[in-house]
């Protein structure tokens, strides 16, 4: 029920520490045992003159004796039980559902992945470094053009001369059976064949000076049963030059090297060593074997025909080897690379197998026999029909 002030008599309401009239404590009074209620008008302080209530007024009411010092003190700090407000509760995390032990699992496996990718690389590294050592071994850099015993320079005779180049012509005799070997440090070689038995020889020097072109010599050596040319070491940087041969049709071995040079042969039987250190090498209509070796550069080659003893390799570190073989070939194939892809013809019923790095392709092509061995480290491979 509800209570009034000791001190003033003003009704008081649940909650209070003191009366809103005279200030006095309520201390005796609980708050939990007055019932809420709506301020009634003779609860408010008097009204000013205005009808306002007093502003400022913070005293006791008229005749009502102030509350001594000691019957006052600070408010308590404490509020009644039923405003006094709940603990947080204490915040549980969620239960683990295994996110750590898969962040682990993604970490290792992360890690493997770049592990053999570095490891691929490397692998191809390597093979590129062997290939090259391999083709140092068996193609050693052109050390033959220094002059020799025996060399005759191959003259200025008929020679056509223009602003920028300097072309000769030379014939030499050479039997069906000979052998022919050409060397070149800087530009491209050309083979072709025709019906007479004697070699035609065109060289034409360009770039550099005048002076530069003269100083470039090319020099040979032989008779009808070999002949050999090439350009000596020493000519200046800035000249190259280019040959153009036409031999007999058949010969017994056929030798053309060069370092920077994009060597083509064509419609020719022999036994052929091409190799080439910054070039393509193509050849063409071709009856006899080959060796073929570039280090940067593609092999293009398509066969006729290919004796039983004929040797049939192909390799190159930078670039595709293609080969177009005779469909009754019998031979033993291996064919590899670091970084491409392998493409046979389907008659050959020899599967492809995928490698950690790269691809492989061993088989016998029909019952087997002479060795067809093909690679490249950064290229593809495709043999045909």
């Amino acid at each position: 029920m509800a209570r009034n002030c000791s001190g003033c008599g003003a009704e008081l309401f649940g909650g209070q520490r003191f009366c809103r009239v005279c200030g006095r404590p309520t201390a005796d009074l609980e708050g939990h045992d007055s019932p809420t209620q709506v301020m009634p008008p003779s609860a408010v302080a008097p009204e000013g003159e205005y009808g306002e209530r007093a502003r400022g007024m913070t005293g006791p009411a008229p005749g009502v004796t102030a509350p001594t010092a000691a019957r006052t003190g600070p408010v308590p700090q404490y509020a009644p039980a039923e405003y006094r407000p709940s603990p947080p509760a204490y915040y549980q995390p969620p239960p683990s559902n295994g996110g750590g032990r898969w962040g682990w699992i993604i970490a290792f496996i992360a890690i493997g992945l770049f592990a053999g990718v570095m490891f691929a690389v490397l692998e191809v590294s390597r093979a590129a470094r062997n290939a090259g050592n391999n083709f140092r071994k068996n193609f050693p850099p052109v050390s033959d053009t220094v002059r020799k015993p025996g060399d005759q320079d191959f003259g200025q005779t008929g020679a056509i001369t223009s602003l920028n180049s300097t072309t000769v012509t030379r014939d030499f005799p050479l039997n069906d059976d000979a052998t022919f070997s050409l060397i070149n440090i800087n530009g491209d070689i050309s083979v072709e064949t025709w019906d007479q038995k004697q070699a035609e020889v065109t060289i034409t020097k360009s770039g550099g000076s005048a002076d530069a072109r003269d100083q470039t010599k090319i020099v040979f050596n032989g008779d009808e049963d070999a002949l050999t040319l090439k350009s000596l070491r020493g000519s200046s940087s800035s000249v190259t030059v280019k040959y153009e041969v036409k031999l007999p049709r058949s010969l017994d071995k056929l030798s053309i090297q060069g370092t920077n040079s994009v060597i083509k042969i064509a419609n020719i039987e022999s036994n052929i060593t091409a190799q080439s250190t910054n070039g393509s090498i193509e050849l063409r209509n071709i009856k006899g074997g080959a060796t073929v070796q570039t280090v940067n550069g593609s092999i293009d080659a398509a066969f006729d025909d290919i004796d039983d003893d004929d040797p049939l390799k192909f390799s190159t570190v930078n670039g595709n080897v293609k080969l177009q073989i005779p469909s009754d070939l019998e031979a033993t194939l291996n064919a590899q690379t670091n970084s491409g892809t392998i493409t046979l013809d389907d008659s050959f019923g020899i599967s492809v197998e995928k490698k950690f790095v790269g691809q492989e392709a061993k088989g016998n092509i029909g019952d087997g026999g002479k060795a067809l061995t093909v690679k490249t480290t950064n290229g593809s491979i495709s043999i045909t029909k």
